[in-house]
């Protein structure tokens, strides 16, 4: 059959089957009846198309039932109920579309049927990845012969303060298997409300062997607290769970003493920076001196170079006013040793100076260093006393508790 068989059976004029469908059609001699009956093809529902395959039979054991259909809505839903029964449901109209079937599948199959060239295995499964008030959810489940296995994924849901995501991703996983030989079930998955945190693992069995066990994480403030349980004995009852007795580890953490650590030594560092960053500032001011130094030197230097090549020059011009001329050539020289002398003089000062100021930049620095190390042996006085005093609070809640439930704790297996 090609094309669209629209308003099939006259049951909704939004219904049609097609494009390309496959129709199973049988008469039973004894009653006249029109069986089996069935189609294998597209189902369109509005604006919503679904792959089916159908088969109705006078073998119950012989029906067939499978279909897939994607963006199906809650909407879409109450509007093929409305064209089923030809009247309009009051309430339609305000409700919202709060559930989104991304994608469904649904396969219904008792012994196994062939429709044409198609053999259609036995068993029964029910897949769903949908959308609920905004938040993703997905369930597969699948029945074979014996076993009942059902799995659900919950993405990241939000309600209000409650947050529920997995323990190492945004979905909380819960999976069961229900059947003659084994029945369990599992849960994982991190709650949050508002900054409590838990992370909980639940092992639940109730055959070949009952057993519960289940772990969890709960962080509140700078505490840590993990209990790991495990069932001991056996189960007499599994109606009745008030004699299960368990085995419990608990461990609790917290790291007070460790923000208080590293909060200390943040500012012991910032300290030392602080005096390393004033010794490079008076270390670059001697560096700059020391080149104006240089410099000056170096321009005398020059001059005296000038002067002793003319010296030089006159000398072997002029052999005859040697001493005149090196009579003049010491006066000159006189001159410039002066110019230089006093230089040198000014270059002593202004390292001595810079010199002065380094020692005063290394006396503050001492200084400061013997101020912050008062201030951190005081920090750590100050939270000894305290940590004593708690722990004292401590020793006496304690004795407080073994006080009033000591009795209650011999009693406890």
């Amino acid at each position: 059959l090609a094309g669209y068989w629209n308003d099939p059976f006259g049951l909704s004029s939004k219904l049609c089957i097609g494009p390309d469908v496959l129709l199973l059609l049988g008469i039973t001699f004894e009653d006249a009846l029109p069986l089996p009956f069935g189609f294998v093809g597209g189902l369109k529902i509005g604006d919503v198309t679904a792959n089916v395959a159908f088969e109705v039979s006078d073998v119950p054991s012989h029906e067939l039932l499978s279909a897939e259909v994607q963006n199906f809505h809650i909407t879409d839903v109450v509007q093929l109920a409305e064209d089923l029964i030809q009247k309009k449901i009051p309430s339609a109209r305000i409700i919202p579309d709060f559930m989104i079937f991304k994608d469904i599948k649904l396969y219904i199959c008792p012994t196994g049927v062939t429709m044409g060239d198609v053999v259609y295995q036995r068993g029964c499964q029910f897949y769903a990845d949908m959308l609920i008030f905004g938040q993703e959810a997905e369930v597969n489940v699948q029945i074979d012969g014996k076993t009942i296995t059902a799995s659900s994924n919950l993405d990241n849901l939000k309600l209000g303060p409650l947050h529920v995501t997995g323990t190492n991703g945004p979905k909380a996983t819960s999976n069961a298997e229900i059947g003659p030989e084994t029945q369990a079930g599992s849960f994982n998955g991190k709650i949050t409300l508002y900054d409590l945190e838990i992370d909980l693992d639940l092992q639940i069995e109730f055959k070949p062997d009952p057993s519960f066990h289940f772990h969890f994480k709960l962080d509140f403030t700078h505490f840590e607290f993990i209990v790991d349980a495990n069932m001991i004995g056996k189960m007499d009852n599994i109606h009745d769970l008030s004699g299960v007795k368990f085995q419990l580890v608990a461990v609790m953490q917290q790291d007070i003493l460790d923000c208080v650590t590293q909060s200390v030594n943040a500012q012991f560092k910032q300290a030392t920076q602080t005096e390393k960053s004033d010794i490079d500032v008076q270390k670059a001011k001697v560096d700059a001196a020391k080149t104006v130094v240089d410099e000056s030197i170096k321009a005398q230097q020059a001059k005296v170079d000038q002067a002793y090549g003319e010296w030089k020059a006159k000398s072997d011009a002029v052999n005859k006013q040697f001493n005149a001329t090196t009579d003049a050539y010491n006066a000159q020289v006189k001159v410039l040793q002066g110019q230089l002398d006093a230089a040198t003089a000014k270059y002593r000062a202004d390292l001595g100076e810079a010199q002065h100021k380094l020692n005063a930049a290394n006396a503050d620095r001492a200084s400061r260093m013997q101020a912050a190390q008062a201030q951190l042996a005081k920090a750590q006085k100050d939270w000894a006393d305290k940590l004593a005093a708690a722990q004292k609070q401590l020793d006496g809640a304690t004795r407080d508790m073994y006080a009033k439930f000591g009795d209650a704790q011999c009693v406890l297996p």
